[in-house]
């Protein structure tokens, strides 16, 4: 995978404890949006994507940055501009999902500014739901292994050989489901099969907690069919 971030050197004692082989997701959270010294709040603030990494969090956490805009008198954020022009690693989907939340409708509103702090975390303790977030979206390499290690149920049964085939799989009409604007929601449905391939035990394992594409998804897969005969711990996820 090729990283533009800039190559740095490191002494032995520098590296002395470091993990730099490791992956890590990196993360943009939004602080506090203040216009001309007053604090607004979206409905609600939108994160950028999460990216993935091989660098050690330890003392290279990147810098905050911070961006600029106004507010039009239906709250949509415009003239979005970032502050300073240092390289930002992955830092393609901040602006736009600032332009994503919506904020309270009246008088227009100028001077305000948001400040972006990026937090890089080992896979091994990241949130699993951000984990399934980044594979739906993986701008900076495929989930590695040790993501999908912490995804998968303990004791999966459903990857052993020959791995299940499906004979029909059934999808929802996501025309018909609502949306989150400037989200892509998604749902991870857990289930088991029968020795026919029926799925069993269908639920929800993870998801953005959109109600109706929860409820088409356990729709969807408690009528597909597999092969494979008796299986635990399988996953399915859709998206919209």
């Amino acid at each position: 995978l090729y990283d533009p971030t800039p190559v740095r050197a490191f002494t032995r004692e520098q590296l002395r404890g470091r993990s730099v082989n490791s992956p890590y997701l990196g993360r943009e959270l939004p602080g506090e949006v203040r216009c001309g010294g007053e604090v607004v709040t979206a409905r609600p603030m939108r994160r950028p994507w999460t990216s993935l990494s091989w660098m050690s969090p330890s003392g290279d956490q990147p810098k905050p940055v911070t961006y600029s805009f106004r507010l039009d008198g239906s709250g949509r954020p415009l003239s979005i501009k970032r502050e300073g022009t240092a390289y930002i690693a992955y830092g393609e989907d901040v602006a736009p999902s600032l332009a994503a939340p919506r904020f309270a409708a009246g008088a227009t509103k100028a001077a305000c500014t948001v400040t972006y702090t990026a937090r890089r975390t080992p896979i091994d303790t990241a949130p699993v739901e951000d984990l399934i977030s980044y594979s739906l979206n993986p701008i900076s390499g495929a989930l590695p292994k040790e993501g999908w290690d912490r995804i998968r149920p303990a004791g999966t049964t459903c990857l052993n050989d020959p791995r299940p085939q499906p004979l029909t799989q059934v999808f929802p009409d996501f025309h018909a489901l609502s949306g989150t604007p400037g989200v892509r929601d998604w749902t991870m449905v857990a289930f088991d099969q029968d020795a026919k391939g029926k799925p069993i035990h269908v639920r929800v394992a993870h998801s953005t907690q959109n109600a109706s594409l929860d409820a088409a998804s356990v729709k969807a897969i408690a009528a597909s069919r597999y092969t494979g005969g008796a299986r635990t711990g399988c996953l399915y996820r859709y998206w919209r």
